[in-house]
Formats: C-alpha cells, sequence, structure tokens
C-alpha cells in the first residue's frame, strides 16, 4: 500500500507538485505569459458573461445545462468518466465542469507544495457544480485529481500549447500537448460494495469508504486542534480513521474515537485493511503516456502540478 500522505493513491497532491524551484519562470514573466497567452482564451469566456445560464452561483439548484460544445462558460457532465464512476455517490448525482479562466490558471500556476491543497480545492469550488450532493466538499479525493486535470486538458485543447521535457528516448530537448487520453487512470471495479464489512482478528467488523475532500479539511481541523494534547499524530492512520463508516455497525464514532480505534489494530489488522484499500483504489496513476514532439516516441512522463503545466508554452503552427 502506498501511504505517503494518504492511504492510496487518491488525494496525494504532494507527488504532483514540482519540487524543481529552477524549472519555474520568474514572477514578471509569468505575468507577461498570463497577460499574453490567456488573452482570447478569455475573450471567449467574455462573450457569456450577460447570459445568466453560465452565471449562476457555483452549485446552484438551477438545472445544469448540458451542451454538445466544450468552451470557458459551458460546464460538462463529467460524473460517469470520474474514477469512482459516479457509483459512489447518490443516485441522481451531476458532477459538471468548466474550463479554466484567467484568473484561475494563475492560481494554479502559482501551485506549491504548501499551498496546494487550499489552490485546488479552491479551483474546484469556482469551476466544478453538483447535483444530488451537498457541495464539492462531498467530492471524492481521486475525482478532484482528475477534475483539475480534465479542466486543464480542455482550457488548452490546441495543440499549440505545450510543455517541456527532455525525451529519454532520443535525449533532445522536446514538447508535449497534454490531453485527458494520456492519464492512466484506475477506476472503480465493479464488484466493489460500499456495505462491505471488513473483519478484524478481534471478531469485530469495520465499513470503509474512500476519502472525501471534507475529510482533508477535517484532519487539517483535527491535527491543530489536538497536537498539544495528543502529541505526536499519524496522519496516514488518521486518514485511515477518516475512511472508517461504521465500527461493528456504529455510526456515531467520532474521528478521535475512530483514530484511537486505529491505534489499536494489531499488524495482521492494518494488514488486512490496507489490502482491501488497495484492491479498491482509484485515482490518476503518477505516470502518464506523451507523444515527443522530436522523435515521435511515447514516453512514461511524470504527472507533475507545475507552474508551466497549468502555463504551457504557445508554439505557432
Amino acid at each position: 500500500m502506498n501511504m505517503e500522505k494518504y492511504p492510496s493513491n487518491e488525494g496525494n497532491l504532494e507527488n504532483l507538485i514540482n519540487s524543481h524551484q529552477n524549472s519555474q519562470d520568474s514572477g514578471d514573466e509569468s505575468e507577461k505569459r498570463v497577460l499574453a497567452m490567456m488573452a482570447n482564451i478569455q475573450k471567449r469566456g467574455e462573450q457569456e458573461v450577460a447570459n445568466p445560464d453560465f452565471n449562476t452561483a457555483v452549485n446552484s439548484p438551477k438545472t445544469i445545462r448540458q451542451d454538445s460544445e466544450v468552451d470557458n462558460a459551458n460546464y460538462w457532465d463529467l460524473t460517469d468518466k470520474l474514477p469512482s464512476r459516479g457509483l459512489v455517490y447518490p443516485e441522481g448525482t451531476m458532477i459538471e465542469a468548466r474550463p479554466l479562466k484567467v484568473i484561475e490558471v494563475k492560481k494554479l500556476a502559482s501551485i506549491t507544495g504548501e499551498n496546494a491543497d487550499y489552490v485546488i480545492n479552491d479551483i474546484v469550488k469556482r469551476c466544478v457544480r453538483v447535483q444530488g450532493i451537498a457541495g464539492t466538499e462531498e467530492i471524492y479525493l481521486a475525482d478532484k485529481i482528475y477534475l483539475i486535470l480534465w479542466m486543464r486538458a480542455v482550457t488548452y485543447r490546441d495543440s499549440s500549447y505545450t510543455v517541456g521535457f527532455t525525451c529519454p528516448k532520443c535525449e533532445k530537448s522536446s514538447n508535449y500537448h497534454f490531453e485527458v487520453k494520456n492519464l492512466d487512470v484506475n477506476y472503480l471495479k465493479d464488484e466493489y460494495n460500499p456495505d462491505t464489512k471488513i473483519e478484524l482478528e478481534s471478531g469485530e467488523y469495520i465499513g470503509l469508504r474512500h476519502l472525501k475532500i471534507k475529510d482533508e479539511m477535517e484532519i487539517e481541523r483535527f491535527v491543530k486542534i489536538n497536537q498539544k494534547v495528543l502529541g505526536e499524530i499519524d496522519v496516514e492512520l488518521l486518514a485511515l480513521a477518516c475512511m472508517i463508516t461504521n465500527i461493528n455497525g456504529d455510526i456515531s464514532k467520532r474521528l478521535l474515537d475512530k483514530y484511537n480505534y486505529v491505534l489499536e489494530f494489531t499488524p495482521g489488522d492494518l494488514s488486512q485493511v490496507t489490502t482491501y484499500i488497495e484492491k479498491y483504489s482509484i485515482g490518476i496513476e503518477e505516470k502518464m503516456t506523451v507523444e515527443c514532439s522530436e522523435c515521435g516516441g511515447f514516453v512514461p512522463m511524470d504527472v507533475v502540478f507545475r507552474s508551466d503545466f497549468f502555463l504551457p508554452k504557445y508554439t505557432a503552427r
């Protein structure tokens, strides 16, 4: 099991943040590129500003419009395209997203390891609207990452927008155009049953679910409030506690109770639970496949959130 920030590959933004600051543009250069390269994208969106169908509040109760063509003002229904395939949400749930606007691209281009969760969640609130669930905080973390990558892809549909890299095949400085089809998506398996009871060595049982955006917030709040009292808090085990839906059928347990319960797991319990989580993990794999513009070869590339990924170069063709 890959337990780096949270159990499984869902929601681990740290792996997606590029730590090499030398690859990022200076503030002045980025600002100029924003103004020059994003003007045409913003212009398309401005044409729809006066249309109330496209400018209702995020997650408004108005009927969500479905269009056959994507632009900066339209929302697309992505519910069944998400890693969860929409199967873990209440029946009738709809999750739609639109391409990014200038201010949102600027926010994403400034992403760091420290502000990643805040920035990503803010963009999801701005660009995603839902029906059938209380709000975007009910979106699962794996789906959140997919939504951000989808928005990045459809914002720069023109193949003239590229990201630089060194091709391991031809060893030349090259570029790739990012598309959703580049991603290797780990979808929820058909046999997944959210009501599965996981029996522990003690004979007791627990139920589990995938992590949601609201769990990130609860984990952060829990650590802040309880750090001094509890001392060291294992965030990975805390995230596991967040995934517990019930203990022996009891759904009333607080996070503190569930965390203390997890701390009493035997090594065998932890192995069994993490094996189950890995089996039904969902999300974006850490590597994607891109085409080298120099040799035409297809090579694996890390999926990273960095400045030039959200603000790619424009090459006239």
